[in-house]
């Protein structure tokens, strides 16, 4: 499609405008957001709008119909300025919400556009008017032009001519449909008449038929005032398909603008905000963001990927306390993990090492003779290695005459007090204090000793924890390592002088007709007893080689 010459200048100058306006807004010190973009394609959507405008200037028109479209072509360029001005205000904007400048923008591209497709319209109907006036005075005009060629030398038909010109000239000049049929009577005889303007006589005869026929169509213009020409009734429906199709086209167009405003720049511009939070390692504020975008992209994903860098920081720093030998830090930070990578392996090897240095620094201890430190030490790593044989011979070291200490129970080495020696292979070994408060059976019904309670704990759970060296040195009588005292044993004791004196009272094995016999805190036997499902003291006795 040709172009003027003036239309290939405004094509011109409007891409060297819009380029200058590209150029220049990308070059501002300015960031790229949300706004920039919504400015930006509003600037491109007032060029296209002007090329469209231009369109319509594409054809060879006539300078009337230039005229008319000139309109459309002015409101494009006043839109155009417009748009470019209020692009770069909102752009230097920078507190300007995203969402008055699409509601501004909006506002005024459909403003814009809903004018120029208006005055396109006006213009086309004028002009179309225009054209219909010029067709309906045709005939008047034709018959004008037909009666000022006719030339005749007689006076009488001459003067007719005339007065034919004068009638014609003083005629309804707008025709109508309904007066074809005269009209065309008339256009006949004029003709006629200026074939036989020789032939006088006749002339005359057509001259007053021509002059009759013009009365009547004069008569029949007035009774058709206002009767509507069928004629007049557009004939071109559908060519105002082109304007709605044009004006949809420019709706839609606009309506993309802001759906991929709303559903793709907005978004991707909190995108790429969230993404840079995450980068910034502000990870808080990161899934916050991404949070908000839903779906939109790989958001979810990004979400995932945060917690996992989170993760994977907090366990190097988890390393770093463990390199460093901060292990209780370092173990709270491996706990803190849940499980994640091998954080368990971690902590135990954090354990691991800490009782390994614990129980150097207890070994150090102990041969500096350093027991008491030695002694806590061991205590804090127990059962580690040896730890509970050492706290018993640290113990038996520290202890007073007649205490020794073998054996641990609920990690504590067990005081036993010396009561009775056997030549230089054995001695018996009775609880420093009760170890612990217990029936001698929970049941309602008798039980004897060997099947109570007491007997299996203290063959049991008392001695779970002994060493195998501890348990080696205890001699077993009548199949238990363990036992407690008889009233016989008591009596025995003290004539030899032992003390059994207590905290509290404790069990013998001894029976009564109601339950079993104590001794008194003070080593004074209970013959009475008391009931076997009475808590008292239990003072576990042993015997043990002499080394």
């Amino acid at each position: 499609m040709k172009l003027t010459k003036g239309q290939g200048i405004s094509f011109f100058v409007c891409i060297i405008v819009f380029s200058i306006f590209s150029v220049f807004m990308f070059t501002l010190p300015m960031g790229k957001g949300i706004v920039f973009w919504l400015t930006y394609l509003f600037a491109v959507y007032s060029v296209l709008l002007m090329f469209g405008a231009l369109f319509k200037l594409f054809k060879r028109q006539t300078e009337g119909e230039q005229f008319f479209n000139m309109p459309v072509v002015v409101a494009a360029w006043i839109y155009l300025a417009g748009q470019f001005y209020l692009s770069f205000k909102e752009v230097i904007s920078i507190l300007m919400p995203y969402t008055t400048v699409l509601v501004t923008n909006l506002v005024v591209a459909a403003a814009a556009t809903a004018l120029i497709l208006i005055l396109g319209v006006a213009g086309n109907r004028t002009q179309r008017n225009e054209q219909k006036i010029a067709k309906k005075v045709l005939f008047i005009k034709t018959l004008e032009n037909e009666l000022s060629m006719v030339e005749c030398n007689d006076a009488e038909l001459k003067k007719k001519v005339e007065n034919l010109k004068e009638e014609i000239t003083y005629s309804d000049p707008m025709s109508h449909s309904q007066l074809a049929d005269i009209e065309s009577s008339i256009s006949e005889k004029v003709a006629e008449l200026t074939d036989n303007i020789e032939d006088t006589s006749k002339a005359l005869s057509l001259c007053d038929e021509i002059a009759k026929l013009i009365k009547k169509r004069n008569t029949q213009c007035v009774n058709l005032k206002g009767v509507k020409d069928e004629a007049d009734i557009p004939q071109d429906t559908g060519k105002g398909n082109t304007t709605a199709i044009v004006g949809l086209g420019a709706a839609a167009f606009i309506i993309l603008i802001a759906l991929a405003i709303v559903f793709y720049f907005v978004p991707n511009g909190k995108y790429k905000a969230a993404c840079k939070l995450m980068d910034e390692q502000k990870y808080d504020e990161a899934i916050a963001a991404f949070v908000d975008l839903g779906n939109f992209k790989d958001s979810p994903e990004k979400i995932e990927d945060i917690y996992d860098e989170i993760l994977d920081n907090q366990y190097a720093a988890a390393v770093s306390l463990m390199e460093a030998g901060s292990y209780e830090e370092a173990v709270k930070a491996f706990e803190s993990l849940n499980g994640y990578k091998d954080s368990q392996s971690k902590i135990q090897e954090i354990i691991a090492i800490a009782i390994e240095q614990l129980y150097t620094s207890a070994e150090q201890a102990f041969e500096e003779g350093d027991y008491e430190t030695a002694l806590g030490l061991y205590h804090e790593i127990a059962p580690y290695a040896d730890s509970n044989e050492k706290i018993v011979d640290i113990s038996n070291r520290l202890s007073a005459d007649n205490v020794m200490y073998l054996g641990t129970y609920n990690g504590e080495p067990v005081a036993w007090r010396i009561v009775e020696r056997y030549g230089f292979s054995k001695m018996l070994l009775i609880a420093d204090q009760p170890i612990k408060n217990l029936p001698i059976s929970d049941s309602i019904t008798h039980t004897s000793f060997a099947d109570s309670e007491i007997a299996r704990w203290l063959n049991g759970a008392f001695i779970s924890d002994f060493s195998e060296s501890d348990l080696e040195r205890i001699m077993p009588i009548m199949g238990s390592k363990v036992f407690i005292l008889t009233d016989a044993d008591v009596k025995r004791l003290t004539n030899m002088n032992a003390d059994l004196k207590a905290d509290t009272d404790w069990w013998l094995q001894s029976e009564t007709g109601t339950g079993f016999k104590y001794a008194t805190s003070d080593g004074t036997i209970e013959d009475a007893g008391d009931l076997h499902f009475r808590e008292k003291g239990v003072r576990p006795a042993i015997w043990v080689y002499l080394k």
